[in-house]
């Protein structure tokens, strides 16, 4: 509707182009070792079902295996055969978005992939902006996070499902371009449990009636069929596996076993982690991360990681913890579960908070993960005398009723149906529990858009963008924002020194002057006392319990 604008859009390389660069990219792979090998089976079965009619599919992958590519080559395979648009990576993580995009990135050519997780809202930004000064470049990524139109999207859970259900017009301009794509749920096991229904149903259509092929990829696969929802709710119809016989990989994965630590207090876990030269320990809040850490700092080799780190410090942190590790040097992490999910570490032992199924088996995704050790490593779980964080009392007692079932093997896909099948039938009343559909499809066959959007809120919780001034880049970067006309570049590349945080942590830092705010509209931490090394952000004052979580 607008000449103007619409000249402005580009479409990027074909997938043609893209399945080149990616082939380029695998055969680059040694293919020599046992790990290397069953990566390469999967591999080659996932390409050899991309002439499988679209729908949905599962891809069922023990960690280390290799998924993120092999779904990749699959995605772009199965499009070319199809006349399928573009793929649609989508992410629960913000922190693996980044590495995933970069991974990407540096496969295929420019102008293929758009990373959309706006840390910044776009729209108060450009709005006031006169677009014909704008940069090509800036004005071209702007317009394909606006629809996406692109042929890689990489962008996030929340950023997905709630533009399904969005009424915003904003919001709403991508729906189209999610029609005959490929759409690559990365760790389904993180599908809300609250909006479950709803979820399972937009994904419904977009398979029957838009022509998108759906791929559910995980370790860790939820009982999403019809058949696991023994409480009467409407799971998924048939999908088909993409992997090879994932009981057999789980059985030639297998390179740990759970170990029950039982009650321990903290301090007993500290002397744990000070007893053991290498390793990782992973605990559900942040409170209980940095607490544990101070048990834990004075001892060689000890690491912290948190989600209160800006990205760029999260990854000088990682690849300290990497030399460290391949050195044979001290190290000892204690981490929340930030770890859990697609960052490439391995450790000869991981300690484990109860928590959910799913999250202790992706840290032990983190153990042993090439198989460098002889036998399966040890991944012990305690429950802490201190008692489980509320938000992870439900899931951990779900795992502790798998565990205490005889004979299960706690890492296979059976016990792991067997998890995620409990947890929704326990759970059963908040499948739907903003009531969404009944918003969308009821009796009297009234439509409340605004209603169903205005629910569909997959983070309650409001959260503000913070950019840490982390090194002389970060600061050069926000001095150029003070004066620039056009800052969505300078803030693209700020997303690596931004941390998101609740409001009530916001209002104690701007309090406690904190705070500066720069052009009026971005919010930078000008008290560096409130950063520590270790830690990342700190707050001053009391902070509430959820201040804690993840």
């Amino acid at each position: 509707m607008d000449g103007v604008r619409h000249s402005w859009r580009t479409p990027g390389p074909s997938l043609e182009v893209l399945t080149a660069a990616l082939d380029a990219k695998l055969a680059t792979f040694a293919a020599s070792g046992r790990i290397n090998e069953l990566r390469a089976e999967i591999l080659a079965a996932c390409r050899a079902k991309a002439s499988l009619a679209p729908g949905l599919f599962s891809l069922t992958v023990p960690t280390g295996g290799g998924k993120t590519l092999t779904s990749m080559a699959f995605a772009l395979d199965h499009a070319r055969l199809h006349g399928k648009r573009r793929v649609i990576y989508v992410i629960p993580y913000t922190s693996v978005i980044e590495q995933n995009a970069r991974v990407f990135r540096e496969i295929f050519p420019a102008n293929s992939v758009v990373e959309h997780h706006s840390t910044f809202d776009a729209s108060k930004v450009f709005d006031r902006e006169d677009h014909a000064r704008e940069s090509a470049e800036a004005r071209r990524h702007r317009l394909a996070c606006e629809n996406w139109d692109a042929p890689v999207v990489v962008t996030t859970s929340v950023q997905f499902f709630e533009s399904l259900f969005s009424f915003k017009p904003s919001r709403c301009r991508k729906l189209h371009n999610l029609a005959d794509s490929v759409i690559i749920l990365d760790e389904a096991q993180m599908l809300p449990v609250d909006f479950m229904v709803p979820c399972l149903r937009a994904l419904e259509e977009l398979t029957e009636n838009y022509g998108a092929s759906v791929v559910l990829c995980t370790a860790t696969q939820p009982a999403l069929r019809k058949e696991d929802f023994a409480c009467g709710l409407d799971g998924l119809g048939d999908d088909r596996e993409l992997a090879p016989d994932p009981q057999r990989m789980h059985e030639a994965f297998k390179r740990t076993e759970l170990v029950d630590l039982g009650e321990l207090a903290l301090a007993e876990v500290a002397e744990m982690v000070r007893e053991r030269e290498q390793v990782l320990c992973i605990v559900n809040t942040r409170k209980r991360a940095a607490e544990l850490f101070e048990l834990v700092r004075d001892e060689p080799g000890a690491r912290h990681l948190s989600a209160l780190m800006c990205p760029a410090h999260r990854s000088k942190r990682l690849e300290e913890i990497r030399e460290m590790l391949a050195g044979g040097e001290p190290c000892r992490v204690i981490s929340t579960q930030l770890i859990e999910a697609g960052v490439d570490v391995s450790f000869p032992e991981v300690v484990r908070e109860m928590a959910g199924l799913d999250s202790i088996t992706q840290a032990a995704g983190r153990c042993n993960r090439e198989g460098e050790l002889d036998g399966a490593a040890p991944v012990g779980v305690f429950t802490p005398v201190e008692g489980v964080a509320r938000a992870f009392s439900g899931p951990a007692g779900h795992t502790g009723s798998v565990l205490r079932t005889p004979d299960v093997d706690p890492f296979s896909p059976e016990a792991i149906r067997h998890y995620f099948t409990l947890h929704y039938w326990l759970e059963k009343d908040r499948l739907d529990s903003k009531r969404i559909l009944e918003h969308l499809n009821n009796d009297r066959g009234e439509w409340y858009f605004r209603k169903a959007g205005k629910a569909f809120r997959l983070i309650e919780n409001t959260m503000v963008p913070v950019v840490i001034p982390y090194d002389e880049r970060a600061e050069k970067l926000v001095r150029d924002l003070h004066y620039a006309e056009h800052p969505g570049g300078i803030l693209r590349q700020l997303q690596q020194y931004t941390v998101q945080v609740y409001d009530g942590q916001f209002a104690a830092l701007d309090q406690a002057g904190g705070i500066e705010w720069v052009a009026d509209t971005y919010a930078v931490l000008c008290g560096m006392e409130f950063h520590d090394e270790m830690f990342g952000l700190t707050f001053p004052g009391e902070m509430r319990p959820e201040d804690f979580i993840g």
